[in-house]
């Protein structure tokens, strides 16, 4: 009968000891998870820069006049970069940046005939100065670029 108190005592020792053990592989599981959330968090945050900085690049780049149209046009082709999928031709993803045309300006040219969401020609017209300055946003074998010219 001596024996029974003596598994007992094993016995606690055991499951007091389980919980600790459990604990230190939870805790390096919760390290490891944590770190991997960190990284992406930090990739996502770093790709967040990147985007704006592209978008400030062009702002301020080919012209020292901010409301030209070869400058609006420049900062959709940075934000259309930025776009998931690389800025699609999508009717939705060229909206969006034409927001980013300054009043009085205007983006024409955005057309949809079809009605499969994408852009028919994969070009947009940037007005401002009341028309009389005018650049081009167009795709060319799935790449963004401005020109000075209307499309």
């Amino acid at each position: 009968m001596k024996s029974s108190p003596r598994i007992a005592t094993i016995g606690a020792c055991l499951l007091m000891a389980f919980p600790l053990v459990a604990a230190a592989c939870s805790s390096d599981t919760k390290d490891s998870v944590g770190e991997a959330a960190n990284n992406v968090g930090s990739d996502v945050s770093n790709a967040a820069d990147n985007a704006g900085s592209a978008v400030d690049d062009a702002v301020t780049e080919d012209t020292a006049d901010e409301g030209s149209a070869k400058n609006s046009a420049t900062a959709m082709v940075a934000a259309l970069a930025a776009m998931a999928g690389g800025g699609e031709a999508t009717v939705a993803n060229l909206n969006e940046a034409a927001k980013l045309v300054p009043a009085p300006g205007k983006v024409t040219g955005i057309e949809d005939s079809d009605g499969d969401s994408i852009d028919d020609d994969a070009k947009a017209t940037v007005e401002t100065n009341n028309g009389d300055d005018k650049a081009c946003v167009q795709s060319q074998n799935g790449k963004w670029e401005a020109t000075d010219d209307e499309c």
